[in-house]
């Protein structure tokens, strides 16, 4: 998960008359009418793909060409009866008004969008809102369907939004590629768990970005230290390695899939990577990890 800022209007496909026929009829009887082809239109689908660059908001896989984007309100618009956590009441019959509400939306792959479904839990359900703004001169009172509205300002979501809500505080990549919540945050655990980001495949795929790192730092140990005569040179070791940690350094980049494992690996390097290192290497190879960075 990273953040992301949707600085871009939204597609102007969300705001016609078509559409708001149907978001007036939605409102005047408080049950969703949203067609999924209107807020899953080519545009909507396109404008989002710019901003997360083709990785689902939630997991950060990247969806095509194994799957067709799609489009999830954040804020649920049909209803959910649950419970999160066990024994607290979460039920809501969604956020009917919302269903083309540009900062309400962003970009899923099928797994986390179906995962997810009208799961929306707060920190504090007595908080709910559960009706749409009054109407204004008979028309939506669109500034408070925004994301950032004091409409909602009361509710406290524990899904993160990537675009509210910096992940990088509440949630990191454990050894085993595992999602896990940064001192106990209940927003992490809530995201975790709402979205099971931590089934096999994705922890999978998550593990073997870093595995790929230490085997190839310790192939280039095995290089440097064989005795056959054919050693690398130090310069040349550390050559090598200053190679392998830029890798590191490119997987942070916002159009890396799974780049939260690269900025896992930049923070918690002793903890992610020199564990699978020799022991009588691992002072070594941080010395240059730390001697890399500072070149940066």
């Amino acid at each position: 998960m990273t953040y992301r800022e949707k600085t871009m209007p939204g597609p102007t496909i969300l705001i016609d008359d078509a559409f708001e026929v149907e978001l007036m009829r939605t409102m005047f009887s408080s049950t969703s009418y949203y067609d999924s082809q209107h807020y899953g239109h080519d545009d909507v689908r396109v404008a989002l793909d710019k901003i997360y660059h083709g990785k689902c908001a939630y997991c950060e896989t990247r969806i095509e060409p194994v799957a067709t984007p799609q489009v999830d309100h954040y804020r649920p618009v049909n209803t959910y009866t649950g419970e999160y956590p066990p024994g607290q009441r979460q039920n809501h019959r969604g956020y009917y008004w919302l269903g083309y509400e540009w900062t309400n939306l962003v970009l899923s792959c099928p797994a986390c969008n179906g995962t997810k479904s009208s799961k929306f839990h707060l920190s504090n359900p007595a908080n709910r809102v559960t009706e749409a703004p009054a109407l204004v001169a008979y028309l939506p009172n669109y500034p408070e369907h925004l994301a950032s509205s004091a409409s909602f300002s009361v509710e406290d979501p524990l899904l993160i939004n990537p675009e509210r809500k910096n992940p990088d505080i509440h949630l990191a990549v454990n050894y085993y590629g595992l999602l896990e919540p940064i001192n106990d945050s209940p927003y992490g655990q809530a995201t975790i768990d709402i979205c099971d980001l931590n089934w096999d495949k994705l922890y999978e795929n998550r593990l073997a970005v870093m595995s790929k790192i230490i085997d190839e730092i310790n192939t280039q140990l095995y290089k440097r230290y064989r005795r056959d005569g054919l050693a690398l040179t130090e310069g040349q070791f550390k050559e090598s390695l200053f190679t392998i940690f830029k890798k590191i350094l490119e997987r942070t980049t916002v159009t890396k899939q799974y780049n939260m494992v690269g900025r896992c690996m930049i923070a918690k390097f002793e903890d992610l990577i020199l564990p699978d290192i020799e022991d009588l290497y691992q002072r070594k190879v941080m010395k240059y990890f730390i001697e890399f960075l500072q070149t940066r």
